[in-house]
């Protein structure tokens, strides 16, 4: 299948897209000055879109976007297999896989984006972004057309990448845990190979450009201490009381004023790098990023780099925990030396005990406060803490 579009076009909206990293200065820490500078970055962007509305529905514009853009001929039906009412096409961040008709596999995925547009221009900006840094571990799907769409009063943008190549890690942890005898043994192997690739990847990635050592951030201390007033003030007032509350606001603090003595290198960061938002290519011995979003938020007005790379590495740590979790726990720490083995090839260093405190504590505050389910205070505070043997096994009822 050959690949036809306006590679010069592409490139220009790509330009465009990297200037929301460019924030003035004034305008970050405030929402509505923020906001305004995203929508005249956007009206900029949507003026070089270029209109493929057809038909009554979204997919017809979809189809009429891959045939102008890139002479791919595909019907609405292609597109969605089955025909949904158009309701449910008519959705922001809707995604549509494309089959290549000769060999019935997946090769472009169509993303469209309504109200509100952030996402659109933080993707193109991450994918811009990422390919500026020139990886030599790392690469993520190739862009190949962008467009917009008006239906039933609706506007939409729409993003045209490759699918990713590899495999989803997640595909490597099920014969490492059920296969028996050498197939398992094998599996685990591939699997520690995937995490010293993963290792590379983000390493590289923090390292590309570092910045001299600073203390941790005061903003991310705030957020902590935020978060743990969040979690307290959403038990106070329960008809009964199961938590033990000071223990929250007490451990926050506690850990606050440890980070306040930690020094850190800032870097690029992926900002959300959970299993599913990367790709493992077995070839290439190297990973895809996909889900982009967050990666402009680790560059500052200036272009420095401003991430603080224990948000990636912690995660890891976390999805490691969750996704083996009927694994013994030397072969997760196995995994987790591998992992930090090529991190650390490449110049990255493993965060404190602290910081991998922070970004716990921060994952199960979060959870907490964003969920509805049961919880006990046990969920808030990692194994071996002084405090986590006096938690209340009693939940919320």
């Amino acid at each position: 299948m050959i690949f036809v579009n306006d590679q010069d076009h592409l490139q220009e909206v790509l330009s465009l897209s990297k200037e929301i990293r460019i924030i003035p200065r004034g305008q970050r820490h405030d929402r509505q000055k923020r906001d305004a500078y995203y929508l005249e970055i956007l009206k900029q962007v949507e003026s070089k879109l270029h209109d493929y509305t057809t038909g009554s529905s979204l997919t017809e514009s979809i189809a009429h976007l891959l045939k102008e853009t890139m002479q791919l001929e595909v019907t609405a039906e292609q597109i969605l297999r089955k025909k949904p009412a158009d309701k449910g096409e008519l959705q922001h961040k809707a995604v549509f896989p494309i089959l290549d008709p000769e060999k019935k596999e997946e090769v472009l995925i169509v993303k469209a984006y309504a109200s509100p547009y952030k996402e659109f221009l933080s993707e193109l900006s991450g994918a811009e972004l990422l390919d500026s840094l020139d990886l030599t571990h790392t690469t993520f799907p190739l862009i190949h057309a962008v467009g917009k769409a008006k239906l039933n009063e609706r506007h939409f943008l729409f993003l045209v990448e490759a699918v990713a190549d590899g495999v989803p890690i997640a595909s490597l942890f099920r014969p490492a845990v059920r296969k028996k005898g050498e197939k398992r043994k094998a599996a685990f192997e591939e699997l520690l190979e995937a995490m010293r690739a993963v290792g590379h990847s983000l390493g590289e990635l923090h390292t590309k450009y570092l910045d001299k050592p600073r203390h941790f951030s005061r903003g991310a201390i705030l957020d902590l201490e935020e978060m743990a007033r969040k979690a307290a003030s959403k038990l106070t007032g329960k008809p009964r009381e199961f938590f033990k509350i000071e223990l929250i606001k007490t451990y926050g603090t506690d850990l606050a004023k440890r980070l306040l003595d930690e020094e850190i290198r800032y870097g690029f960061v992926h900002g959300d790098f959970t299993f599913t938002n990367f790709r493992y290519d077995q070839k290439n011995k190297s990973i895809v990023m996909i889900d982009l979003p967050i990666l402009h938020r680790s560059v500052d007005r200036a272009g420095k780099p401003r991430g603080m790379p224990g948000a990636d590495t912690c995660k890891v740590a976390s999805c490691l925990a969750w996704y083996l979790k009927h694994l013994k726990p030397e072969k997760i720490s196995l995994l987790e030396e591998a992992f930090y083995e090529g991190y650390e090839a490449e110049g990255g260093e493993k965060p404190s005990v602290s910081v991998q405190e922070y970004y716990h504590m921060m994952h199960r505050l979060s959870s907490f406060v964003n969920t509805t389910k049961k919880r006990t205070l046990k969920n808030f505070l990692p194994e071996g803490h002084p405090d986590y043997e006096k938690m209340e096994e009693s939940v919320d009822k």
